[in-house]
């Protein structure tokens, strides 16, 4: 056998969509999922989250699906923070950070892209667009269209029965000395069903002075800090959360703010609040405050009574199957209410879904604790090989090879279970790889490695190239379609 080293490599990634075999379908109590931000239902009993990562700090921006069989799919993201994909399908697209999410009455779904400076959109059909800001952070553009003003951080968003959009916008600073304490400034912005946008709560003024406003104060005067949550009541009354993050008055009071239709203030709702963040209705018109510091969610009736309807209020994981009062949360931020009454809770520090069940109140597991991987929609790329001849860059006829790079394959998996009459396999699960056009017997795959044994093949001073196919099923609001995707390294050797 001659050992044959590599000369020069040339990357050409390609990506290719075709009718291939489906992945068995992954169940949302069985995955693994990142940290929940925000969670929402439609209107035929799908739930739908954002996650930010997980609490070991790796990033997993993306939005996914549970569908009322229990299914999980991707949404929107490819697993990779950044900004891209805009006018193609939105689970090959780029987000950072995504935080709320919200319906129009035509099925578009909007998500507060926060880390990009702007709201994302995502049609029935699967595609992405930026509904509002230009990707730079700033305050800038009210009177105009949204599309070329700015935003810092968007946290959350809303729609009104009118069809306005309401944005929690929040800017992160420093005090004016060195060692001076953060602070956070908040507005919410509206834009309008024609796409102008406005500010409506919010008066931007780090960092200034003062104490709680009197009831009748317009909105827009008042000073907000870290703003969290933002919805609205059937009759047009616009509600948010903030947090009291830094030094900004009133120094201690974390409150839900009640805005007018008209824009003025009207109520404060403090309940012994810490930090709340996302707040939604139930079908009576209850109030409901993810109250993520004190690890419950809490309900305030048009009385202004305020109740714990889920959290036991120590930081854990448990309780299912037991009434939610009982149960353990771990700061918990999103909650939203399905038609049949039913509460989910995003349970941050547990990187699950939670469910309060609206007959009885038993808490269970929605989506995450599992261990299955949810697959990463950006396509494979490879970035080494390398053969088991010489442990050099290349490839040797009849020789191992390994394979590096990243998203190479969903699972990780070997050739224990796919040996069938003695022959060894040219694929697993999803991953198939081809040397020069001929299939690589293939023994182990992870996301960034795959073994593999090359094919007998000329390598005499021939270009050689090394494919990594991997088939993926996408989910779209239409249904699910089959692509495959394939990464190319070429390498030309010589004796």
């Amino acid at each position: 056998m001659k050992t044959v080293s590599c000369r020069t490599f040339a990357l050409l990634l390609m990506s290719t969509v075709g009718t291939w075999a489906q992945q068995a379908p992954i169940m949302a109590v069985n995955a693994t999922i990142g940290s929940p931000v925000a969670v929402i239902t439609d209107a035929n009993g799908n739930l739908y989250f954002s996650t930010d990562g997980d609490l070991s700090g790796f990033d997993d921006s993306r939005v996914f699906k549970v569908d009322r069989s229990g299914v999980l799919t991707v949404i929107a993201g490819n697993s990779v923070d950044g900004y891209s994909g805009d006018g193609r399908p939105a689970v090959n697209a780029q987000l950072n950070h995504p935080g709320g999410l919200a319906f129009d009455k035509a099925g578009n779904l909007y998500i507060a892209d926060s880390w990009n400076y702007c709201v994302r959109k995502v049609t029935p059909a699967g595609v992405i667009t930026t509904a509002a800001g230009i990707g730079t952070g700033g305050y800038s553009g009210d009177g105009g269209p949204a599309t070329s003003a700015q935003f810092y951080a968007p946290q959350d968003v809303a729609f009104d029965g009118a069809g306005n959009l309401y944005v929690a916008d929040v800017f992160f600073g420093q005090g004016g000395s060195p060692g001076s304490a953060m602070y956070a400034d908040g507005w919410v912005r509206k834009i309008s069903p024609n796409g102008i946008i406005s500010t409506v709560a919010g008066s931007g003024c780090p960092p200034c002075t003062g104490s709680m406003p009197a009831i009748g104060t317009p909105a827009a005067a008042i000073p907000l800090s870290w703003v969290r949550g933002v919805a609205v009541d059937s009759a047009a009354n616009l509600y948010i959360s903030n947090y009291q993050y830094g030094p900004l008055p009133p120094v201690g009071n974390d409150y839900v703010f009640e805005v007018s239709p008209s824009g003025l203030f009207v109520a404060d709702f403090r309940g012994g609040f810490t930090v709340p963040t996302g707040v939604a209705f139930d079908g009576a018109g209850n109030l409901y405050v993810a109250d993520t510091g004190n690890n419950r969610v809490r309900k305030v009736t048009a009385a202004g009574i305020v109740t714990t309807v889920a959290g036991s209020g120590a930081q854990g994981y448990s309780g299912d199957g037991g009434l939610a009062v009982q149960a353990d949360l771990n700061q918990p931020t999103g909650i939203a209410f399905d038609s049949g009454g039913n509460l989910y809770i995003a349970d941050w520090g547990n990187q699950r879904i939670r469910k309060v069940s609206s007959g009885g109140g038993n808490i269970s597991t929605a989506a995450g604790g599992g261990s299955v991987s949810v697959p990463s929609t950006g396509p494979p790329a490879i970035s080494n090989v390398v053969n088991g001849a010489s442990f050099q860059q290349g490839v040797v006829s009849n020789s191992w090879i390994t394979i590096q790079g990243t998203n190479l394959s969903p699972t990780t998996d070997t050739w224990a279970n796919a040996i069938l009459n003695g022959k060894l396999p040219t694929s697993l699960g999803a991953v198939s790889v081809n040397v020069s056009g001929l299939p690589a017997y293939i023994y182990y795959v992870s996301p960034n490695q795959i073994n593999a044994i090359a094919p007998n093949i000329d390598t005499s001073g021939f270009p050689v190239g090394v494919n990594v196919t991997l088939s993926v099923t996408v989910s779209t609001p239409k249904g699910t379609r089959s692509e495959e995707h394939t990464s190319e390294l070429q390498s030309l050797t010589n004796l």
